[in-house]
C-alpha cells in the first residue's frame, strides 16, 4: 500500500522503482526470489500478498 501510495504521488518514479524491485529479487537467493501466501479464516480474510482480493459477505467499509 505504502509504494502505491509512493507511486500515486510521484508517478515519475515507476521505472526507477521496478528497476530496485527486479536488483532486490535478484540479490536474493533462488529459494527466496518467489513466495506463496496462504489465508485461511473461519469466516472473513482481509490480506493480500498478490493478486486480486474477493470480498465475501460483509464488506468492511459497509
Amino acid at each position: 500500500m505504502r509504494l502505491a501510495d509512493l507511486l500515486a504521488e510521484f508517478p515519475e518514479a515507476a521505472e526507477e522503482l521496478s528497476a530496485w524491485a527486479e536488483r532486490t529479487r535478484a540479490a536474493l537467493p533462488a529459494a527466496e526470489q518467489s513466495w506463496v501466501q496462504t489465508n485461511i479464516a473461519g469466516r472473513d480474510v482481509y490480506a493480500i500478498g498478490q493478486g486480486t482480493q474477493n470480498f465475501y459477505g460483509d464488506r468492511p467499509d459497509d
